[in-house]
């Protein structure tokens, strides 16, 4: 943590565990998860062109955003690791020009506001890695309570969360009055 932000240009490499909570602008950089093992929490992480994300033996817990839908980062390379991102609702929270999944993936996703629906969670340009890409490799796991599942939707270039059950609210009080 600390800083206004980070930049990382071409050639370096920012990586390891722990937390930062500033923005991370990626300048044909490459962000590494973990460093081979732990969990990096990261804000909100900003393409400067030709950068990669990479979660491999490691987790990756994203606050904010990949990317932008105006600036999408390069690759993000996920293998033998998890991803956690927000469910924004009202956009994805990652925007990658290329989406590779070569190992056994966990992803999942928090939210302050549970709902049903479709909701686009990773957008991407194009997808690859295991079985041609799409959602082999990788397991998906809901908040507790929550019944959604992972769908490829091809159509709108990105992996959505689809969500079918909610936990229900349970008021626990005494009347008064």
């Amino acid at each position: 943590t600390g800083g206004a932000a980070y930049t990382v240009n071409s050639g370096a490499t920012l990586g390891g565990t722990g937390s930062i909570s500033v923005p991370i602008t990626l300048t044909s950089g490459i962000l590494l998860a973990g460093d081979g093992g732990g969990t990096l929490t990261v804000n909100t992480v900003l393409s400067g062109g030709g950068d990669t994300t990479i979660v491999s033996n490691a987790n990756l817990t994203v606050s904010g955003q990949l990317g932008t839908s105006g600036g999408y980062l390069g690759t993000l390379y996920l293998t033998n690791g998890t991803l956690q991102l927000p469910l924004l609702g009202s956009g994805a929270s990652a925007f990658v020009s290329t989406l590779n999944n070569d190992g056994n993936v966990t992803l999942s996703y928090t939210t302050p506001n549970p709902s049903v629906g479709q909701f686009p969670l990773i957008a991407y340009a194009t997808i690859g890695g295991l079985a041609g890409g799409g959602t082999s490799g990788i397991t998906f796991v809901p908040p507790s309570g929550t019944v959604a599942y992972l769908s490829n939707n091809v159509a709108n270039g990105s992996l959505d969360v689809v969500v079918t059950g909610i936990p229900a609210l349970v008021w626990r009080g005494a009347p008064t009055g």
